[in-house]
């Protein structure tokens, strides 16, 4: 099973981009779950804010990666255009989500409530739905 780990970046502080999808890909490859963490193209060693997606490249390999995961990780508190665009191609080609953390906003929303399958409020909830999931 590969996950891709869907969220905010872009305006983010690395720290702050970063420290939900590492913790995710430490458990889930601990679980022997492959990850796709779209951070990794991120230089880790600044503190500024991710000012962009690092060009077409990074966008072209994360709808890749995107499109060939089984599972999408998805945190939804805040609606950034990324995170959305990645949910809307997701629901299109049929790929489960589960989101966390999801704000009133995209609760409310007539479409994105829609956008998808299973929803907790906390992380280790989220990712241990996951890990059941890959158990055959």
């Amino acid at each position: 099973m590969v996950v891709y780990l869907s969220g905010s970046m872009i305006g983010l502080p690395v720290i702050k981009a970063g420290s939900w999808r590492r913790e995710a890909e430490l458990f889930l490859t601990s679980s022997f779950v492959k990850v796709y963490n779209p951070m990794r193209h991120v230089p880790l060693i600044t503190s500024d804010a991710i000012a962009s997606p690092y060009g077409v490249g990074l966008g072209l390999a994360c709808t890749y990666n995107l499109k060939m995961s089984d599972v999408v990780l998805c945190r939804l508190n805040t609606l950034s255009p990324g995170t959305v665009f990645e949910l809307g191609m997701a629901h299109a080609w049929g790929k489960p989500i589960v989101a966390f953390d999801v704000c009133q906003e995209a609760v409310e929303h007539p479409l994105l409530a829609l956008g998808w399958d299973v929803s907790f409020n906390q992380l280790k909830d989220a990712l241990n739905y996951i890990r059941k999931l890959g158990v055959k």
